[in-house]
């Protein structure tokens, strides 16, 4: 069995054990994942706790750099609302093999895919059944996954919204003529 996360992080020397405690206290109180609660108290980067979790859960892990050089065509090649609902991006693509006279051999083909939920075996069925492949997880930060889906057009860019600003002078101030504006006193 695996030892849990906080056990690791304690005996690698990244957290010490009051360090574990106060996180674990954070994580009840806010309801969040340890490895959140370890990156929003500061006691760890995000880059450091992700390198940690990745070897908590062996898997890779891909930084921005990788899903910078992931092609369009195989992003495209999973279904866009699949990858919208469940925040993944396709990495590599491996299909079933081909024996020496052309055949295929029987089997499902590969694919990996970037997800910060390395861990979610329902999520990873899910891909695994909609794309009739065997999935391999590989750890990366959630905003370069949803940054990746955003440059390939699958998720819309974030919508700016509006601000609302103080009145610095009583609007009957001012009077707009032909687009212009001129203040009387």
């Amino acid at each position: 069995m695996r030892p849990r996360l906080g056990q690791l992080l304690r005996e690698s020397g990244a957290l010490s054990a009051e360090q574990v405690q106060g996180a674990l206290a954070y994580q009840v109180r806010r309801h969040c994942k340890l490895g959140q609660a370890v990156v929003e108290l500061r006691m760890l980067t995000e880059g450091s706790m992700l390198d940690a979790l990745a070897r908590h859960l062996c898997v890779a892990r891909v930084g921005r750099e990788v899903l910078d050089q992931v092609p369009s065509s195989l992003v495209h090649s999973v279904p866009p609302l699949l990858l919208r609902r469940l925040r993944v991006c396709p990495l590599a693509r491996e299909e079933p093999r081909v024996d020496p006279r052309g055949e295929r051999r029987p089997g499902p083909g590969l694919l990996w895919v970037a997800t910060s939920q390395a861990e979610d075996l329902p999520l990873l069925d899910a891909i695994s059944f909609v794309t009739a492949c065997e999935v391999r997880p590989v750890l990366a930060s959630a905003v370069d996954v949803e940054r990746a889906l955003r440059r390939h057009g699958v998720l819309l860019p974030r919508r700016l919204q509006a601000l609302d600003l103080p009145e610095a002078e009583p609007p009957e101030a001012f009077v707009i003529l032909r687009n212009s504006w001129r203040a009387y006193s």
